[in-house]
């Protein structure tokens, strides 16, 4: 329900048309890992946990539809003359996308909303770079590379990324010796650097999409 009604909220106008993706069931998978054999039944308490390590804007989308109702503003949809459901929940969009395939769809963008830190997300307008809101805003997030257009190696994605010194996100895709396929989100809070140190702020974190969706460490 979290995912439908950021999807109804969004000016992402595609996402009205999209049926529950894969990546839903992926964060499904991880969660049934929480629930009890006996009563095959999720306790309040671990579905807590749960959402507040692996997805803690899960829900915010249902908090800001029910404000935004008891506010007496209708969220129908893009096509509606009343735009208040604009200022709601608002996913990043990608920009200076290439025609190659990307990884970076819709869903994903929806699940990184909901667990990113929020200096990812973008900030308001009028508000001074320093000022992070307490939702996403719907910012732009810019391609640097994409493997399919600009060639595997390190050398390629430093040379289209080193010179970009805000945070990143950067999604791996590898397969396994058994062929099981996993996808990786690495979010990087500062600008890359080539070198035998560590480098990287608290807001530095690494994120499962598949085959089950989870915050490995952040």
């Amino acid at each position: 329900m979290g995912y439908s009604l950021v999807m109804g909220t969004s000016s992402h106008e595609e996402a009205w048309s999209q049926s529950i993706p894969e990546l839903v069931k992926w964060m499904a998978k991880n969660l049934s890992y929480h629930v009890d054999r006996d009563t095959r039944e999720i306790s309040k308490g671990r579905f807590a946990v749960w959402l507040s390590h692996h997805s803690p804007r899960m829900l915010l989308g249902i908090q800001l539809w029910l404000a935004s109702l008891l506010h007496g503003h209708q969220v129908s949809g893009p096509t509606s003359a009343d735009k208040s459901w604009q200022l709601l929940y608002q996913l990043p969009h990608l920009t200076a996308v290439s025609d190659k395939p990307s990884l970076m769809d819709t869903p994903l963008i929806w699940a990184l909303s909901t667990n990113l830190p929020l200096c990812y997300l973008g900030r308001m307008t009028d508000q001074p770079k320093s000022a992070v809101p307490s939702y996403p805003v719907g910012c732009e997030w810019t391609q640097l590379y994409n493997s399919r257009q600009h060639g595997f190696g390190l050398n390629r994605f430093m040379h289209h990324s080193s010179d970009y010194k805000d945070p990143t996100i950067t999604v791996l895709q590898c397969h396994a010796a058994t062929g099981d396929e996993f996808i990786f989100v690495m979010a990087v809070d500062t600008d890359w650097k080539e070198g035998a140190f560590f480098w990287g702020k608290e807001n530095c974190c690494l994120i499962q999409i598949k085959p089950d969706f989870q915050k490995i460490t952040c």
